[in-house]
């Protein structure tokens, strides 16, 4: 790990830990030991040598323990970097040397790679420092900690000889900022003179001086804060401060290092300048003899910062004499009365300057200026005049750093309230008076030649707001102490505030009142009766609310007397006006910092718009909206919007009713007023006007988006109950009811005509809050209630809050502006505002207007996507039904989907890609979803065919991204998002960085899910060239060199850690199980199979993935929970066990995958290799601990979660066929309840008991409210439960079928396949009789491995019963042989799961095993253990179900019966008798040629194949006496007749066109026959019934026999074909066996003599006949 990244790792420690977001402390202070001689030279450089320029010339270089022979590019290359850096050429040798593998990973050259690195490396070290000290300054760190960090920082301070040299630590760092001035003044100089003499530069050498600029700025502004900390911590002498007033003083450009001075100035002044720190006055005093005369005798290259200075000095140095007597300062020779003079002439002169224009800029600029407040911005115009303005190109201040600017401009203003308050009071006395005069003036002839008042307090009440503003703990020192001096400083200016001051003092008042703790304190301070206004002072009185309520009323009931010339509608400010209706110049201003307060307020504390709204003498409604009247200014209209915007926040029914009520009354009526404002006889063109008027103005504009939002934004209860987010019935009395007219306003004026209009940030401002509205008014709409109306099909009208579904449906704003979602103005504004310089979006911040606009467009984008359907299907479809044109239509109708408009603005397609690549996670995650949207639509991913060639071209999203050349840099910046380290891990599941990589790989999957088989865009990212239907790697391409987004995620599914603590923990268990199934998909399909699996093998993948994967047991802790917990199946950590059980799935498939890959391409050393690794002895895990073997990967499979889920008790069913209606198709095609659907359910459910109280029980509304949660928290529980099932399940199958690969594929030898046979039965048997005894789905998996694994042994050999090995296999096959036996007569047992147990019976007792003399008797007495009940059972399956079931069951009756032959007991065959069994299997041999006739060519084989095994059952039992006589009893002779088999010559009657059929034919007629040779046989020859029976049979079907005896003589011999030829064999073969067959039946039953007989007597009985 290279120094940097150490590097970063502590910084980045640090800043977690002064965020107290971190525990790994001891990590942390072994990084700060090791970093100490570094943070001790801090930004020091090794100077340039003679040596290290002759070592770089001879060409030999040394890192570490190389040697390297430099070339002439190298040193060329490292000489450039030394002159640029100013660095000794060894270090740039090595910094170049270093930045050789970065500079592929950033795209830049070796050189430009060094200067990040080097300027990276000592940003992040000079600020580690600084957040070092920040740490021990915190006093809500532990104690253990700041002093352990403490001890730290001592010894970085400590010199060689061990002494604490803080002085000189800060004068190292005050020199070190003077040197990176003096360095960025050398980068500015250069690029100047590149301008002046043409030079052109090329954009690698812009990059790296803007780089270098951005770092060397950032260094400065660390720098700053670390000596600003210094002066607290007491590390700094008053020599530090002699030289820092010595070096500000050599300042002569106003830019941002400047500022970064201001705290450490102001932080050295409160230290020695103020009586209340140990410094002497001495001391303070010849500071403050250098800043007094340094005024005028010594003036600064910045002169109003030179008066900051002095102010800042004195409002700290004056403490020495306040409240003290002139006589007595306490040093001997001061002239009191002269030193209040001087210093009274020096504040004055520092003023004059333009102290507090300086001051004032310097907050204004620090703050990001991009969401201007119109008001505020006004207002500082006017007091900063002709102060310092910032260039454009200067560096940003970081956030941090405005706030360290803000806490000592506190202590300022707060020092200067304390220790100035005369200079204060003088401020207001002489501004009055100065004002005064002024406003006399204005009317008289000297009006051109008048002055303007001075405005201190007004700048330094807007400092105070700038100061205290969003930093409560600091306001509250305002109102902690009634008594203190900054209480009082609130009461004596309050009190008789003038006008020009209200303005200013609203400002800072707003700033001390933030949250609803400090706004209530600011309510209470302005309704104290004590400061109530009187009529006859109203002019200039106290601050109060019945003062602001006055003014307001008062100039209210101006605009409806004279609404035209009521206030002066010109630009206002200082200006004069001509209106005699405005008192004074800067009423507006009044009016607006009134209303603005009244806002803020509001906003803040729930009481006091509760107490603004119950004022009876103030209508506050009526007054603001006479304040909004056309014929007042624009801002003030805004204010006035901003005050219903506030009144609005509390988004209960009854106050947005009322403004709702109130706002469309003014905007479509006219509000009712003494005068009327204006008159006109159509509504209509009244709410025109109105809208019109607020159109002309952008800060309107944007007010009235904000109250609309308020008043659309629902409550989530009310969504749920589907009410609407304003009064049904709102402009019913004069227009159809709803908010229509205010959604067209706003998208089709406001955004479609006047947004591009303005300027590119006040475009932005107005688009981001218009994109909010249409997000509130998509996203508002409950979507669920429509489907479940749906799917129900029941009415829900009484069960909403609107009066029915169909008026909610219509009047909710969902569906107008879903129309207009379909509109080319809007949809070209949408487009314009998606499209952004992506370095732009990255290097601002994430609460900027651009990337507030742009996140705002995305989002819109997303809504629609996902909402169009239930608008085009539903929605529309309905409106169109119940309310013919009752709407002007503003969608097109050409655009039948959102794709149609994508399709041809498909730049926005690379757009998201980059923003999804940038760090920004607000942004990046929509961009991400949007993408993934894109992605799975038909439309957009349509592949077209050539025009040239039949071949398919790739779609439209592939073609945009590979034809701008776009996938590499995109897939690079995805991949990079994807690295990770233990520091990210610590910061858990919440941090932006880990929401990231799960929607880039959720991204990735579904799109690969879309279409596996055919190239999309993810294949595109991924790193794969996309070919049509095909796709390849580029041989240059970044995934050859193993950089791709492919490989990123591939090494997270193998080395991302999935467990914290010991506890296996459901979101990184999430991320990498997505991680697992997008590489699972990529291997499995035929697109990108061999491609993936080459690369895989490069990791390698499989043996990484089987040595990390956890082994799990009943101690497991997932997500801190056992699963033996009552809460497990409903909690997260159910979730957790499912991830695992998908990663064990994803583990076995790619195994099985990769033995049949290494099995086709023969390579045995490999798949060797892979064997060892299976069975837990391969030699590649040294060092790291066992291997698990493949039987250990088998432990999920003891997790019972089998009674885990309660039975839910509560609810009817006619409820639970409602929650029927909630099952939907979840993550890979589960069945799972929709709990949101469910929810909305519940929740109509108790809203239809709460409106239908009369025809329901009193308790059902209680019962209903009580089980909502336990009924969610249950239905959670099945999701879970079904969830683990389906997994538990596919895991179980995907282990079994890679043993059996491994079995079958692996190259095993007989005694190897033993030995795994064998330890599969040890561990399978036990769980198959657990499994099958409480009927779990796991049986009928373990039931078809353990049948094909026994298959595979050769049961029938006699190995198997000899020798150790022998007689553990015997044992373990009796084992599964009994548990399988047993298993068949479970009750809950399926045919399915039946089938695989007679296959395994069935293949024990046709063994040898089962036949040994060893295990004859035991497999007896499990055979009667069963008892009859289980023969019963495989009997009726032998008739009673189909397809290879009825086969095997046959075969197994077959079995049980020959052992039981073998133990000499016709156990079986009495059963089977006594369940007549028997006849209907002897009956059944009557319909066998129907049968045969009657079946599908494809079923022929398995019916031939029952009927031998109902055959084969049959000559079983004719085997016995007994069992002959019953079959024969049965009707055996009869049911053979009938079915006429053999009373069918092949020759003739059999339409028989092949060999193959005719064999068959045969086959049965020799089962058959050796049937009625067995049961003949078995009855002897002294059966003279059967004898004869047989004896007719023979006679019945002579002519069959006579042909297979005349085709055996003279069967086709063998031909030239080798096909014809087995075919000719096998015919000859069966023949004979028929002919051996007749044989034993003619000798048996004297066939031959009974024939001869029978001739002789026809013979005579002819002769008699005729010669009778």
């Amino acid at each position: 790990m290279d120094k940097l990244t150490i590097i970063e790792g502590l910084h980045s420690d640090l800043n977690l830990l002064s965020r107290h977001q971190i525990n790994v402390i001891d990590r942390l202070l072994a990084d700060l030991d090791a970093h100490v001689e570094a943070l001790r030279k801090l930004l020091d450089r090794t100077p340039k040598s003679a040596e290290s320029r002759i070592q770089l010339i001879s060409g030999k270089f040394r890192i570490g323990d190389q040697d390297f022979d430099l070339n002439n590019e190298f040193k060329n290359e490292a000489t450039e970097l030394s002159d640029m850096l100013d660095l000794n050429e060894t270090e740039a040798c090595t910094l170049l040397y270093e930045a050789r593998t970065a500079s592929e990973e950033l795209d830049r050259t070796p050189s430009a790679t060094a200067v990040i690195r080097f300027h990276a490396y000592r940003t992040f070290l000079v600020d580690s420092l600084r957040l070092l000290l920040k740490i021990i300054l915190d006093d809500e760190q532990e104690d253990e900690i700041r002093e352990a960090l403490k001890k730290r920082f001592e010894s970085i301070l400590s010199s060689s000889q061990g002494r604490k040299e803080g002085s000189a630590f800060t004068q190292k760092c005050l020199d070190t900022m003077r040197n990176i001035e003096h360095w960025l003044n050398r980068i500015s100089d250069q690029i100047q003179k590149m301008i002046t003499v043409g030079q052109v530069s090329n954009a690698n050498q812009d990059e790296v001086m803007g780089l270098q600029q951005q770092h060397l700025s950032m260094q400065h502004e660390s720098l700053g804060a670390i000596i600003t900390y210094l002066v607290k911590l007491d590390y700094t002498s008053l020599d530090n401060l002699k030289k820092l007033l010595a070096q500000i003083h050599q300042l002569d450009k106003w830019n941002t290092l400047v500022i970064h001075y201001v705290p450490v100035i102001i932080s050295f002044f409160y230290n020695y300048g103020s009586v209340h720190r140990t410094v002497t006055h001495i001391d303070s005093r010849s500071i403050h003899k250098i800043l007094v005369e340094g005024l005028d005798g010594n003036p600064w290259p910045l002169r109003q910062f030179q008066g900051a200075v002095l102010v800042w000095w004195l409002a700290e140095y004056n403490s020495w004499y306040f409240d003290l007597p002139d006589e007595h300062v306490g040093i001997e020779d001061e002239d009191g009365e002269k030193e209040a003079n001087i210093r009274t002439d020096a504040l004055a002169k520092a003023l004059s300057t333009g102290a507090f224009q300086c001051i004032l800029s310097i907050c204004s600029q620090m703050t990001s200026s991009d969401w201007y407040d119109p008001a505020r911005l006004g207002l500082i115009r006017t007091l900063l005049n002709d102060a310092f303005v910032l260039p454009q190109e200067s560096a940003t201040i970081s956030q941090w750093y405005v706030e360290i600017v803000f806490e000592h401009l506190e202590i300022f203003t707060s020092s200067f309230i304390q220790n100035l308050p005369n200079a204060l009071r003088e401020f207001k006395s002489k501004e009055e008076d100065q004002r005064r005069q002024y406003i006399n003036g204005l009317s008289s002839d000297i009006a051109n030649e008048l002055q303007e008042p001075d405005k201190h307090l007004e700048r330094f009440f807007v400092i105070m707001s700038y100061a205290y503003e969003g930093r409560p703990e600091a306001a509250n020192a305002f109102w902690e102490d009634t008594e203190g001096y900054l209480y009082g400083f609130l009461q004596w200016f309050s009190r008789r505030v003038s006008t020009p001051l209200v303005g200013a003092f609203c400002e800072m008042f707003r700033a001390i009142s933030v949250g609803e703790e400090f706004a209530n304190a600011a309510h209470t301070f302005l309704t104290d009766t004590s400061q109530a206004a009187t009529s006859r002072a109203r002019r200039a009185t106290s601050l109060s609310w019945e003062q602001i309520f006055e003014e307001l009323e008062f100039y209210a009931n101006k605009v409806r007397d004279s609404p035209i010339a009521a206030v002066n509608t010109s630009s206002y400010g200082a200006g004069k006006t001509k209106s005699i209706d405005v008192d004074e110049p800067e009423t507006p201003v009044m009016l607006e910092s009134y209303l603005r307060l009244i806002s803020h307020l509001c906003l803040q504390s729930a009481s006091v718009r509760t107490w603004i709204l119950s004022q009876t003498r103030c209508k506050v409604i009526d007054t603001v909206f006479a304040l909004s009247n056309s014929s007042v200014p624009s801002r003030i209209r805004a204010c006035a919007y901003g005050v219903l915007t506030g009144l609005s926040a509390e988004q209960t029914p009854e106050v947005h009713s009322l403004i709702w009520n109130s706002l469309d009354q003014w905007v479509s009526v006219g509000f009712p007023s003494t005068r009327p404002s204006r008159i006109t006889n159509s509504v209509t063109s009244a709410a025109n006007i109105t809208f019109e008027t607020i159109a002309l103005d952008f800060e309107e504009m944007s007010a009235f988006i904000d109250l609309l939002n308020v008043l659309i934004t629902p409550q989530e209860i009310s969504q749920l109950y589907g009410a609407l987010p304003f009064p049904e019935s709102l402009g019913s009395s004069h227009r159809m009811p709803g908010i229509d007219p205010y959604i067209d306003f706003v998208l089709g004026t406001m955004l479609a005509q006047k947004a591009l209009s303005f300027d590119t940030l006040k475009a932005r401002i107005l688009c981001s809050k218009i994109f909010h509205f249409v997000r509130i008014a998509l996203g508002g709409f409950n979507e669920r209630i429509l489907l479940l109306a749906q799917q129900t099909g029941q009415s829900l009208d009484d069960t909403i809050d609107c009066s029915s579904l169909v008026t909610y449906v219509h009047l909710h704003p969902f569906s107008r502006t879903m129309e207009w979602m379909f509109n080319e103005k809007f949809l070209k504004v949408l487009f314009l505002m998606s499209h952004h310089d992506v370095s732009e979006i990255s290097n601002t911040l994430s609460t900027a207007p651009a990337n507030v606009s742009l996140l705002g467009a995305i989002e819109v984008m997303n809504l629609i996507m996902q909402l169009q359907t239930t608008y085009l299907d539903v929605v529309r479809p309905l409106l169109k039904a119940q309310f013919v044109a009752r709407r002007q239509p503003v969608s097109n109708p050409s655009l039948t989907s959102f794709e149609d408009s994508i399709s041809v603005h498909l730049r926005l397609i690379t757009d998201l890609t980059y923003y999804a690549g940038t760090c920004h996670e607000d942004l990046a995650l929509p961009s991400l979803e949007l993408l993934k949207q894109f992605a799975k639509s038909r439309k957009l991913n349509n592949s077209q065919v050539s025009k040239i060639s039949p071949q398919l071209l790739n779609n439209r999203l592939i073609d945009i991204l590979q034809g701008n050349n776009d996938t590499d840099p995109v897939s690079k910046a995805l991949g990079d998002l994807l690295d990770w380290d233990e520091r990210e891990l610590e910061s858990g599941t919440d941090a932006p960085c880990f929401r990231i990589k799960f929607a880039i790989l959720d991204f990735i999957e579904e799109t690969l899910k879309a279409s596996e088989d055919i190239p999309n865009m993810a294949h595109a990212l991924l790193g794969f060239q996309c070919n049509g239907l095909s796709v390849s790697l580029d041989s240059e391409g970044i995934f050859m060199q193993r950089a791709s987004l492919f490989h990123k995620i591939a090494n997270l599914s193998l080395y991302y850690p999935c467990a914290v603590d010991g506890s296996l923990e459901y979101g990184l268990l999430n991320l990498k199980t997505k991680a697992w199934s997008i590489v699972h998909i990529l291997w499995n399909a035929k697109l990108t199979s061999s491609l993936v699996m080459a690369a895989l093998a490069e990791f390698p993948y499989l043996e990484s993935l089987w040595i990390n994967t956890p082994l799990v047991g009943s101690s497991t802790l997932w997500q801190g929970h056992t699963y033996q917990e009552a809460d497990f199946m409903f909690s997260d950590a159910a979730r957790a066990f499912e991830c695992f059980l998908r990663q064990r799935s994803f583990l076995y498939t790619y195994a099985a995958s990769q033995v049949r890959l290494l099995t086709f391409e023969n390579s045995l050393t490999a798949r060797n290799q892979l064997l060892s690794i299976a069975f837990g002895s391969s030699d590649i895990n040294e060092g790291v601990g066992t291997i698990p073997s493949i039987f250990d990967l088998l432990d999920f499979l003891d997790v019972d979660l089998s009674k885990q889920m309660p039975d839910l008790t509560i609810g009817t069913p006619a409820d639970w066929a409602l929650y029927e209606n909630c099952i939907t198709t979840g993550k890979d095609g589960i069945p799972c309840f929709d709990m949101d659907s469910l929810e909305q359910l519940l929740t109509l459910k108790i809203s239809h008991l709460q409106r239908n109280p009369a025809g329901t029980d009193s308790t059902a509304l209680d019962k209903a409210i009580g089980e909502k949660d336990d009924v969610l928290s249950y239905f959670n529980g099945l999701n879970n439960q079904q969830a683990i099932q389906v997994t538990r399940i596919a895991a179980l199958r995907a282990w079994a079928d890679l043993l059996l690969i491994l079995f079958q594929q692996g190259g095993l030898e007989a005694a190897q396949k033993t030995s795994v046979t064998v330890q599969a039965l040890q561990i399978i048997s036990p769980r198959l009789e657990l499994f099958a005894n409480a009927y779990q789905p796991e049986t009928h998996i373990l039931a078809q491995f353990v049948r094909s694994l026994v298959a595979d042994l050769d049961l029938k050999s006699t190995a198997l019963l000899t020798g150790r090995v022998g007689e553990v296999v015997q044992e373990r096959l009796f084992e599964l042989f009994k548990v399988s036996l047993k298993a068949i007569s479970y009750p809950d047992t399926t045919i399915e799961l039946r089938e695989s147990f007679y296959n395994i019976c069935h293949q024990y007792l046709d063994s040898a095993i089962s036949r040994s003399e060893n295990n004859r008797d035991n497999t007896m007495q499990v055979i009667r253990a069963v008892g009859e009940w289980t023969i019963e059972t495989i009997s009726e399956d032998a008739f009673g179900s189909a397809g290879t079931s009825s086969m095997i069951a046959l075969l197994l009756l077959d079995a049980l019966a020959r052992s039981a032959m073998d133990d000499n007991s016709t156990y079986i065959i009495d059963l089977l008798a006594r369940n007549n069994f028997l006849t209907v299997l002897v009956e059944a041999l009557s319909r066998m040629l129907i049968e045969l006739d009657q079946s599908p060519k494809a079923d022929m084989p398995l019916l031939l194949k029952t009927y031998h095994a109902k055959l084969s059952l049959l000559l079983t039992v004719a085997s016995t006496r007994a069992g002959a006589n019953m079959i024969t009893s049965a009707g055996l002779f009869s049911s053979i007749r009938a079915s006429r088999l053999l009373s069918t010559d092949p020759d003739l009657g059999l339409d028989l066109d092949n060999s193959s059929s005719l064999k068959q034919f045969y086959d049965l007629v020799l089962a058959v026959l050796q049937l009625v040779a067995a049961t003949v046989l078995s009855h002897g020859a002294q059966n003279k019934q059967t004898v004869e029976q047989a004896r007719s049979f023979l006679q019945e079907h002579r002519l069959l026999m006579v042909g297979i005896l005349k085709r055996e003589s003279k069967v086709v011999k063998y031909g030239q074909d080798p096909k014809s030829a087995g075919e000719a064999r096998d015919l000859e073969g069966i023949l004979e066996e028929l002919v051996e067959v007749y044989t034993v039946l003619i000798v048996a039953t004297g066939y031959l003599e009974y024939e001869d007989k029978t001739a002789k007597m026809k013979s005579n009985g002819r002769e008699r006949l005729v010669f009778s």
